[in-house]
């Protein structure tokens, strides 16, 4: 008799990485992350569900938001240069997000904006600089069938 598990797999952390498409000096590969790398996050609803008199309606909705927070090595330079950013314009435009996992595909956002910069921990025992960026991840791509 065969095993009956199925094989888990693996996640690779260095793998991750950030790409910003008309800003490639900011773009973030697993050397420059701290020790958190990265996260997305949806916000609100991929489909509204509209009470009617019987029951309620579907209507899926052609994005989503995402809250992409990631923190980068503040000891390196490129810490400052997300900084400079957001001082000069927190519009980032478009960023792909590539994950941990070697068989979950990338996610493209569109149109991210800085939303904070988190608590910086400046007492010697922390190494992250948080960024937080807002962008919409199209869904339902049915809709347009």
């Amino acid at each position: 008799m065969t095993n009956p598990l199925t094989p888990i797999g693996a996640l690779n952390r260095i793998l991750t990485a950030v790409q910003v498409v008309n800003l490639p000096q900011l773009n973030v590969t697993a050397g420059f992350f701290g020790v958190r790398a990265a996260t997305i996050s949806p916000e609100g609803e991929a489909s509204d569900y509209i009470p009617t008199m019987t029951g309620a309606a579907p209507s899926p909705r052609p994005y989503q938001m995402y809250s992409i927070r990631f923190w980068l090595n503040k000891s390196q330079a490129l810490a400052q240069a997300w900084e400079n950013q957001r001082q000069q314009n927190t519009t980032i435009g478009d960023i792909n997000v590539v994950t941990d996992s070697p068989v979950l595909g990338p996610y493209y956002f569109i149109n991210c904006t800085f939303l904070n910069v988190e608590e910086i921990n400046l007492d010697g025992t922390s190494n992250d600089y948080p960024v937080m960026l807002r962008g919409t991840y199209p869904v339902n791509a049915a809709l347009f069938a």
